[in-house]
């Protein structure tokens, strides 16, 4: 294994127990952690990162402590056994919890501990900020389940950037995980308005969002009877002089029939404006937009390619799909 080996993704059916030694005031404790991993080129440490932050509950100290030595070849025994088992088929692997590689944040600064690499984070957002370091402080505190410092954190991104919108997608999701319909549903109508201006989002990312924001609709319209209409802007084509022409639509959400023709609209990078409103089309006209959803408008956006889904269409809070018995968003949809 080299030095320049990624950290495989944790299994997170599988937490793990450990014991420590506060560092600062000599308190033994117990934890639970989703996951943890090791780096098998440390050097001057543990090499062990816990998937949570530590805190001492007696003196506060944050993240140092010293595992004792049943826990530390405990999590090292689990990634031996997760080394081996990657090379077996699926069925054959059991759950470890423990991933062996680097960790490193986005601009290649190595983990050594959760708080650490928040700190770097949170630094780098203050002296720099941009919505993109914002959400990107949002997410790790997410996933070390911080969540109240990841709202916080999205929050900001949206404020330093009218067209984040990975950040407000995740304020959507975290609203409708909390059952928080009526106040997800303000996110996502300002998700789904960011997503078109959203030019540096990759096409996977994009069309993952799409689904899920298209998942989220869904879920509104079931628990309402009001009235809810999609208003879209997209292009199709040129005219004289290479200006581009641009078609204009909306269409009756409860008339679509196909929610993955919705999302993959959504997820277009033809479509220039997206808005949901209570306002519906008249009835009786015809609508480009409705027709494009049905698969034979006119003027459909060219890279409107089938959508293929990651994973099974599963709600955040039903259980998860790898079989844990956890539910979907505090297992493998925690990625």
């Amino acid at each position: 294994m080299t030095a320049a080996t990624p950290l495989n993704r944790p299994d997170l059916s599988a937490p793990v127990r450990v014991n420590f030694t506060c560092n600062r005031c000599r308190t033994t404790a117990r934890v639970q952690v989703p996951w943890a991993a090791v780096d098998p080129t440390a050097e001057g440490w543990d090499g062990i990162v816990l998937g949570r932050v530590v805190q001492c509950a007696d003196c506060g100290a944050v993240d140092d402590y010293t595992l004792d030595e049943r826990s530390r070849l405990t999590v090292l025994g689990r990634a031996m056994a997760a080394e081996t088992t990657d090379r077996k088929p699926a069925t054959s692997a059991q759950p470890s919890g423990v991933a062996v590689g680097l960790l490193r944040l986005w601009d290649g600064t190595r983990v050594r501990r959760p708080s650490e690499a928040l700190a770097h984070l949170k630094r780098e957002a203050e002296e720099r900020p941009t919505g993109a370091a914002w959400r990107r402080l949002g997410n790790l505190c997410e996933r070390y389940g911080r969540i109240e410092e990841a709202v916080a954190s999205w929050s900001k991104a949206l404020e330093t950037d009218p067209d984040e919108a990975d950040a407000a997608y995740s304020l959507a999701a975290h609203a409708f995980e909390e059952c928080d319909v009526e106040h997800g549903f303000a996110k996502l109508c300002d998700a789904i308005a960011r997503l078109p201006r959203a030019k540096d989002m990759k096409r996977e990312a994009r069309q993952q969002v799409g689904a899920a924001l298209a998942d989220m609709l869904g879920t509104v319209l079931a628990s309402t009877d009001e009235p809810l209409a999609l208003k879209a802007i997209w292009r199709d084509g040129e005219v004289r002089n290479g200006e581009p022409l641009v078609r204009l639509s909306g269409v009756d959400l409860r008339e679509v029939r196909d929610w993955d023709a919705l999302a993959r609209f959504f997820a277009s990078e033809s479509v220039v404006g997206l808005a949901l409103s209570s306002e519906l089309p008249p009835q009786g006209e015809p609508s480009q937009l409705a027709d494009l959803l049905e698969g034979g408008a006119p003027g459909t956006p060219a890279d409107l390619v089938p959508l293929v889904r990651a994973r099974p269409k599963v709600g955040r809070n039903d259980p998860c799909i790898c079989g844990s018995g956890r539910k979907f968003k505090k297992c493998c949809g925690m990625g």
